[in-house]
């Protein structure tokens, strides 16, 4: 999961991976998943790398 900048307001979550993950904790009604959270930051970092 990452936070993408929105101008005028605050940072907010995107999911950029893992979706098949998030679906099958849904089907087995698995109430929390471990997840990273980059910051605003680290997406740019990514962002520029490639």
């Amino acid at each position: 999961m990452t936070q993408i900048h929105i101008t005028g307001q605050p940072p907010a979550p995107l999911l950029i991976g893992g979706t098949h993950r998030l679906d099958r904790a849904w089907r087995e009604r698995v109430p929390q998943l471990p997840t990273y959270l980059l910051t605003t930051a680290e997406t740019g970092q990514i962002k520029s790398t490639r």
